[in-house]
């Protein structure tokens, strides 16, 4: 197999973006592709790669699209014994087996605000090997004692980040600042440059507050529900501790449910 796929999929895993692996994992007879073969397929339909070219690569190629739709892949077998007028393959007189493989990015965990629920929910991070940056313009609340593994720590204020900041690493965003005016700045421009998960620490009545001052600087309502608020799983949580948990916990289904 082609070092440069390795690499090639190394580089993707590193710069957070999804896409599925097809792996040609066993063949037998005479067939188009050599065991250890990879594709690698973007959600977008793009590939790179090839298990065999063909009809049976294009077959491959829609199980991975498939497989971002149902978020999951497995092991598919092509039977080449025989013309499949269907799948149009070619009389090869084999069989290939290929394995598909959805690669999800790793959790990158921005938060606005470096207070109690965000030491809270940066020590899960740690437990669970998540990434996670930082947002806060108070330094003594932006220390490596605070968050000591934490990816980045971003010593700005909302709108100073937001205006010069590239949220492509990130995957979550996680809105918990010390007022409700840095909330809502975080909130506007999180929705004008994030199109992934957006939770936002508050009560309904904050939510309808922030909503509705949003909505007059532009914001549509529809847009503005995109953000989870109040955040986290209904768990009952009272203490930073547990509103850390509720929120690790949406996180979790939230990335297992989004393709």
């Amino acid at each position: 197999m082609s070092a440069g796929i390795h690499r090639r999929i190394a580089d993707l895993i590193e710069e957070r973006v999804m896409f599925a692996v097809a792996t040609v994992v066993d063949t037998c007879g005479s067939v188009p592709a050599k065991r250890g073969a990879r594709m690698i397929v973007f959600p977008d339909g793009s590939q790179e790669g090839t298990v065999g070219g063909a009809a049976m690569e294009e077959s491959a190629r829609q199980l991975a699209l498939k497989a971002f739709t149902n978020g999951k892949g497995g092991l598919f077998e092509f039977g080449l014994s025989g013309r499949d007028e269907k799948a149009g393959y070619a009389v090869c007189g084999g069989e290939v087996k290929v394995f598909i493989e959805v690669m999800k990015p790793k959790p990158h965990i921005l938060i606005f605000g470096g207070g109690h629920i965000a030491c809270e929910v940066a020590k899960l991070c740690g437990q669970l090997e998540y990434d996670y940056s930082i947002v806060d313009d108070r330094a003594e609340f932006l220390t490596k004692e605070r968050f000591p593994s934490a990816r980045n720590l971003f010593h700005q204020g909302v709108e100073e980040f937001l205006a010069g900041c590239d949220l492509r690493a990130c995957t979550h965003l996680l809105i918990c600042t010390y007022g409700h005016q840095h909330d809502a700045e975080a909130a506007f421009g999180a929705l004008r440059k994030f199109k992934g998960y957006i939770g936002m620490i508050g009560s309904k009545t904050k939510r309808a507050e922030i909503r509705e001052k949003l909505t007059v600087q532009g914001i549509a309502g529809e847009l503005f529900d995109r953000i989870h608020c109040p955040v986290g799983l209904d768990i009952a949580a009272e203490t930073p501790a547990e509103i850390a948990v509720s929120i690790i916990a949406e996180i979790i289904s939230n990335n297992k449910t989004v393709t």
